[in-house]
């Protein structure tokens, strides 16, 4: 993942189609902030300045892992069970996932 490029458009794709969004519509409510928040973490979250990390399919899983681990829930305990258990995790796996179909 680290070794393959993602420029920020496609990045974009990425997470509107994690997020759900179908053609021709555009992504409402939470989703779009959870959009633009991914986006922004593409990056500007730690490790984004990283070789592994910048502009490539690993920094786009990290920008969901760390939104969702650190930015998505502002309570701890929420944070932490969603994290693990919750849409959160559920997130994660979907992006893992959608990376490998990209490198496949």
């Amino acid at each position: 993942m680290s070794q393959r490029p993602m420029k920020a458009d496609e990045a974009s794709s990425f997470f509107s189609a994690l997020l759900g969004q179908k053609q021709n519509e555009q992504l409402k409510g939470k989703a779009a902030q959870e959009y633009e928040s991914l986006k922004a973490l593409f990056s500007s979250a730690p490790g984004q300045d990283l070789v592994s990390s910048n502009e490539t399919v690993w920094g786009a899983v990290n920008a969901v892992t760390y939104y969702v681990d650190h930015v998505r829930s502002k309570a701890a305990g929420d944070r932490l069970n969603s994290s693990w258990f919750g849409s959160g995790s559920a997130m994660k796996e979907k992006a893992w996932v959608a990376a490998n179909d990209l490198l496949a």
